[in-house]
């Protein structure tokens, strides 16, 4: 299928550009399964709204700068090394020791 000049700059200018990615496939499919027009709609708008999801997680994610490397786990082995232990209960100032 050949997309028209006209509706590229339609989905472009209404910042759906996102759509010029799945249309071809999807426009196929619902030729297949002869899917009704809303149904069309329906699946290329979902594509849409998951494209932009994704897109929205990837820049949260470069903007944050999480190191890949460190992991949850890394991290908490680091914080208990470092954390101070607690000293027995004798040892313990202003404590009486046990009769």
């Amino acid at each position: 299928m050949q997309l028209s000049q006209h509706l590229t700059l339609m989905l472009r200018t209404l910042r759906l550009s996102g759509l010029l990615e799945t249309l071809e496939v999807r426009t196929r499919q619902a030729v297949e399964q002869q899917a009704s027009f809303v149904d069309f709609l329906t699946l290329l708008l979902q594509d849409e709204v998951e494209r932009r999801a994704q897109s929205k997680l990837r820049l949260r994610l470069r903007r944050a700068a999480f190191d890949p490397t460190k992991t949850l786990a890394k991290r908490l082995a680091a914080k208990l090394a470092t954390a101070p232990r607690p000293r027995p209960i004798t040892e313990r100032a202003g404590d009486a020791a046990p009769p």
